[in-house]
């Protein structure tokens, strides 16, 4: 009985060893196959939310062209640059921006503002009405009289479009009159981009390559710009666009 049990001890490591190692490896190559579908997952998403969001970026650039040289918007432009706006262009442009806001919930809100950033006209949706006194940085206006300008608005999710009003002047050439805004609502792209990891209890955060943080999930911890820049910039950090 005594021998039996030192057996038992001798022989225990050749035993247990080889079973613990089959099943550490079984799971270390379990890890990097789970780590590994992630990561193509997360490829596979970021892909489908890059061109999601080149879309939507191009639809809203086109919709507010399309508004910036509707006839409505340069009737009224060239009436008050000639210092007579009747209630006639004011009503005709005001109902275009109702309508082409109705239409589109995304779009929050829709102005026409002058050169220096005054408001002139415009239509906002129902608990937006803060959009409305907002006014673009001047450097996004500056851009905005030649060029159409882009501007991300992180802190309330929103892609703000400046696109220049220009009305035919003398000698056959154009007069910049105003600014039309779109303000787009990026929460419902977002919430697309979230669903498949809100699920697995996971968290959405995206980011600019300097830290800046463009959207963070509910309930995500607060990180600072400069952590965030630290974690992207350390040895081993792996990037996808």
């Amino acid at each position: 009985m005594y021998l039996r049990g030192k057996l038992a001890l001798a022989l225990a490591p050749l035993v247990v060893v080889p079973v613990f190692a089959l099943g550490w490896l079984t799971w270390d190559s379990l890890r990097h196959k789970l780590y590994g579908e992630a990561e193509r997952g997360m490829q596979a998403a970021l892909l489908m939310a890059d061109q999601s969001l080149a879309d939507l970026v191009a639809d809203a650039m086109a919709d507010a062209n399309l508004l910036a040289a509707a006839p409505e918007t340069v009737a009224f432009a060239t009436a008050r640059a000639a210092g007579s706006v009747a209630a006639r262009e004011h009503a005709a442009l005001l109902r275009l921006l109702e309508q082409y806001r109705a239409g589109y919930p995304s779009y929050l809100a829709i102005r026409l503002m002058s050169p220096d950033g005054r408001l002139l006209l415009g239509t906002a949706a129902i608990g937006s009405s803060a959009l409305m006194a907002s006014v673009p940085p001047a450097t996004a206006l500056e851009a905005a009289a030649s060029q159409p300008v882009r501007q991300m608005q992180p802190d309330a999710d929103l892609l703000h479009i400046l696109r220049p009003v220009q009305v035919p002047a003398g000698n056959a050439g154009m007069a910049f009159r105003g600014v039309l805004t779109l303000s787009v609502s990026l929460t419902p792209y977002y919430a697309r981009l979230a669903d498949p990891y809100l699920g697995f209890g996971g968290r959405l955060l995206l980011l600019l390559p300097d830290g800046e943080v463009l959207h963070a999930s509910p309930g995500e911890p607060a990180v600072t710009s400069a952590q965030l820049r630290s974690a992207l910039t350390a040895p081993g950090t792996s990037h996808a666009p």
